[in-house]
Order: C-alpha cells, then sequence, then structure tokens
C-alpha cells in the first residue's frame, strides 16, 4: 500500500533489505557451517523479497553482494560488519550506497537533474565505538570488550559543511532504521549511507532514522514530509532484514490519506 501511495504521486520507492550480520558471516556460528561462502542460510528473508517484487516493489538485493564482499575480507583492514555491533562497518555502507546510486541513477529522471548536482568531497577520519553487542553484556564483561577504532569517510559541500541529514527539499528520500543513522547521527557524523549516497548521485539526501523502527518509519516519514513529498523522486526504504518476520512490535495497518 505504501508503494502504491507513492507510485501515485510519481515516487519511486526501492526497498533495502539489509542482511543480518549472521546471514553474512554465518560461518561464525556455532555447529558446522556450509562450506560455500554463498550459502544462503535463511531461505525466509529470501522468500519475502521474492513476494515484495512480484507484488511490484523494488527491491536493491545486498545478500549476494555483502556474500561476494566477504570474500575480500583479508585484503581490507574491516569487515562488512563491525566486530562488537550489529551494524556495518564504512565498507559495508559503501558497497550498499553504491548499488543504490546506480540504481537511482538509472531513472529518466536523473538525466534531467543536471543543474541540482552537487560536487560533495570526502575526507578520511577515525571514531571509537564499543558496539551495541557489548553493550548488552553485564557492567563486569563490557571492560573485556573495549572500544574499537573505525575508518569512516565523511562526505562534505561544496562550502566546506559537513553532510547533514534532514533536507525537506532533497530530490531523494532515505527513510529506515538504525542503519541509515549510524555513521550519520551517532558516532561519526556525515559518514553514513544517505551521505554516501548523496555524494555518489551529487544530489541532496533528505535522511528520516526511527532507531529500532523500521517499519513504523513510515508513520513518522509521512508526518514529517507530507508538505514536501512533490519533491521527492525517490524513496529509499531501508531496513534489516529480520524486521519483515520478526518485528517485536508487530506491522500496524498504515493509514494513507
Amino acid at each position: 500500500e505504501f508503494n502504491k501511495f507513492l507510485k501515485k504521486r510519481n515516487i519511486a520507492m526501492l526497498f533495502v533489505a539489509v542482511p543480518d550480520k549472521a546471514e553474512v558471516y554465518f560461518e561464525k556460528l556455532p555447529g558446522k557451517s556450509p562450506s560455500n561462502a554463498l550459502t544462503i542460510i535463511n531461505p525466509y528473508s529470501r522468500k519475502f523479497l521474492k513476494d515484495m517484487q512480484d507484488s511490484g516493489i523494488e527491491v536493491v538485493d545486498l545478500l549476494p553482494l555483502f556474500l561476494s564482499a566477504k570474500n575480500d575480507d583479508a585484503k581490507h583492514k574491516e569487515g562488512i560488519y563491525q566486530k562488537q555491533d550489529t551494524h556495518w562497518t564504512d565498507r559495508g555502507l559503501e558497497i550498499a550506497a553504491q548499488a543504490i546510486a546506480a540504481r537511482i541513477k538509472q531513472f529518466g529522471w536523473y538525466g534531467e537533474t543536471s543543474k541540482d548536482r552537487v560536487a560533495y568531497s570526502v575526507k578520511d577520519t577515525f571514531f571509537e565505538r564499543q558496539g551495541d553487542i557489548a553493550d548488552k553484556l553485564a557492567e563486569a564483561d563490557k571492560a573485556l570488550y573495549p572500544a574499537v577504532t573505525f575508518e569512516a569517510v565523511q562526505v562534505y559541500t561544496p562550502q566546506g559543511k559537513l553532510f547533514t541529514p534532514g533536507n525537506p527539499h532533497a530530490p531523494i528520500l532515505l527513510m529506515g532504521d538504525s542503519f541509515t543513522g549510524v555513521f550519520e547521527i551517532v558516532d561519526c557524523k556525515g559518514a553514513g549511507v544517505g551521505a554516501h549516497i548523496a555524494e555518489k548521485t551529487s544530489l541532496p539526501v533528505d535522511i528520516i532514522t526511527s532507531w529500532g523502527g523500521g517499519p513504523l518509519v513510515r508513520e513518522k516519514m509521512l508526518r514529517a514530509r507530507q508538505k514536501n513529498l512533490s519533491e521527492k523522486r525517490v524513496v529509499v526504504y531501508m531496513m534489516v532484514s529480520r524486521d519483515l518476520y520478526n518485528y517485536s512490535q508487530g506491522w500496524s495497518a498504515l493509514e494513507l490519506k
């Protein structure tokens, strides 16, 4: 229904399901693991994505990209996900941003945006984070997992200002759960997946984040951006894949006007 709502307003939607960390690094799970690094260990999430595609929703599928990239981990300082956290590293979000930006550039309207292009620049930086997995440990055990230093790439405007989320007039809207907020709103700012979609498309990106609430962000977006929907060309709806079938608060019906 949400996709149809947007389509009536000539707004495209790309759904991006971020794979669970265990779907990519399944060899770290207890017990015997499949020997094939490209194995799909959770067919249920694949079924959900297929059903969405069959219903007319366009999906940007990250799992095959992440499984393939995992084979190159030895060539990089970081994996695709943070070791002590459920979220991705700069490397992981860069893979996602590249795939999303490549699809956005294929839309017919993208060729009409030359006058709106922004010459963003990037700068390497570092930050420390202990991780949300370590945060769940007892206080006595947290000391066993000190903060880890991560690489990040911050995005800057031509005026030298750090990219900031929340541009209601941007043609691209990224909305979703915490994967839209890490590297963007917390820890290192201006270096998240939204900032890198902006840099790769040379277009401003609006970002609305609902922490732990991928299924709930629809209502938040409509409350915040109802007046500005006519300025949007594409909505990128991003959330962790498990929330498609295992969301603790459930998926409520969306009241659309």
